[in-house]
């Protein structure tokens, strides 16, 4: 169990000099005080970055990245959205899928082997959590995960 809220803030400042070099304007939003959440605190680093990290790849400059981060009953939602290419509505529900790569409008991020989104959905699925995606071409996407809270634990260990 850690609290998320340090971690955000880490991992936004540790992609904020890549932001400010691509002319691209990096936030992070995080409401009231976070409840802290039950994970691996390396893993969900490592599921930040690549959200970061290809939100920065197809975000052209002048773009926007915002992290946020809100609780819900039980949980954590961190979103992270961005104004860059968008996916397709064709390519959108494959994108957590092995090996799958969108064909963005130019090829200036194609430098992967479509593994990011299918491990980092798999390591917060594996946590108790769950990812989605939204994107709208040319409106940018918006990819978000959650992670159980300690309530949520002691729920789940409670006796039935």
């Amino acid at each position: 169990m850690f609290p998320i809220t340090g971690l955000l803030d880490e991992t936004v400042c540790a992609f904020r000099s890549l932001a400010e070099r691509k002319d691209i304007t990096l936030d992070l939003v995080a409401g009231p005080p976070l409840p802290d959440v039950f994970a691996d605190q390396g893993r969900v680093r490592e599921v930040l970055g690549n959200l970061l990290d290809n939100s920065l790849k197809f975000t052209p400059a002048g773009g926007h990245v915002i992290v946020s981060a809100a609780a819900e009953p039980d949980f954590v939602r961190v979103t992270v959205r961005d104004t860059g290419h968008g996916i397709s509505a064709a390519d959108l529900p494959h994108i957590f899928e092995q090996f799958f790569q969108s064909k963005p409008g130019d090829e200036a991020g194609r430098n992967g082997l479509g593994l990011g989104l299918f491990v980092s959905r798999d390591l917060i699925t594996r946590q108790g959590g769950e990812m989605r995606a939204e994107s709208e071409l040319d409106h940018g996407t918006s990819i978000s995960f959650t992670l159980p809270t300690a309530g949520r634990l002691a729920d789940l260990e409670a006796p039935q």
